[in-house]
């Protein structure tokens, strides 16, 4: 039986992950910072500091696949995300494990192009996007230099996950019990999302086939591609009512960006709510042959329900 280690195992990627790596047959390490479990899980939960190099090496020991699932608050990202890179990073080799990475959109900068690949070039890249740059440079480092295999699957924003914290929740549907739908950005941009548990069942199929693949692969998740427009129409449906369509206080968040650490981060992303972007799946397929796509609407409404229904 393969043995996967997810750090962040709580979090909204984290735990679907556990679930669908669980499912599949893997044994699963779940690494959360106390590794208290849930009553009644089937699934073993281990303590670890994401910024404690020895805790995450010890708390990753027996797997053959390592997922960081971390998500730090923007504004912890110039502190610690490299850290906790090399931390993982360290935790793979001592262990052989082969290390999957959840890659985002930020990479590819102000210049995002309407579709993007494994080999877009990145434009104009802000502060977050050059971390994020950093880290998979170092991961590709790794791999030549220790031998440390990393498969990366970029995605857009999530949603799907029974946590909030996401765009789709804290933004899109904030005010939706009062019938208001609030988007970021123009509503008819196009814009890359990533619904979780089909993210998910991705990674799984792409550690089956990892033997096959080079020591440092990067693929794009297509999931799904919507306007503004189109996400409207999915919530309503969802919601069972019309909805007024709203936009999102940039102004207010340009200044409160002074005072509030994390509005900083949402501020210098905003760029991506006015620029129509969707992912490639096509190097995904040739590796899996199909991809799990539920189908928009039902995405969309399971989306909404796990988190709002009565």
């Amino acid at each position: 039986m393969s043995v996967i280690a997810v750090l962040g195992a709580n979090g909204r990627l984290g735990a679907s992950v556990v679930q669908a790596f669980f499912e599949a047959g893997y044994k699963v390490i779940a690494v959360t910072k106390t590794g208290v479990a849930p009553a009644s899980s089937k699934i073993e939960y281990r303590a670890a500091d994401a910024m404690d190099r020895d805790a995450v090496i010890k708390s990753c020991a027996g797997a053959d696949f390592i997922l960081n699932a971390l998500n730090l608050p923007y504004e912890k990202w110039h502190a610690q995300a490299f850290t906790i890179a090399q931390n993982v990073i360290a935790a793979a080799k001592a262990h052989n494990a082969v290390h999957l990475f959840p890659g985002n959109v930020y990479n590819y900068g102000k210049g995002i192009p309407a579709l993007c690949d494994e080999n877009t070039k990145p434009t104009k890249p802000t502060p977050l996007g050059n971390i994020r740059l950093k880290m998979e440079a170092f991961f590709e480092a790794s791999a030549k230099q220790d031998d440390v295999k990393t498969i990366i699957i970029r995605a857009g924003d999530f949603y799907g996950a029974a946590k909030p914290g996401s765009w789709f929740d804290m933004g899109l549907c904030r005010k939706i019990d009062r019938g208001i739908f609030t988007y970021p950005g123009p509503m008819d941009v196009m814009h890359a999302w990533a619904y979780l548990p089909d993210l998910a069942e991705t990674f799984v199929g792409i550690a089956g086939q990892s033997q096959d693949l080079n020591m440092f692969e990067v693929f794009t998740f297509s999931g799904h591609s919507f306007t503004g427009n189109q996400m409207c129409t999915y919530l309503e449906n969802a919601a069972g009512k019309p909805l007024r369509a709203t936009s999102l206080p940039w102004r207010m968040i340009k200044i409160g960006k002074l005072f509030v650490p994390s509005w900083r981060g949402i501020s210098e992303m905003s760029y991506l709510w006015n620029r129509s972007h969707s992912l490639s799946d096509v190097k995904l397929k040739k590796v899996l042959g199909t991809i799990k796509q539920t189908p928009p609407e039902e995405a969309v409404n399971a989306a909404y329900k796990v988190l709002y229904a009565s």
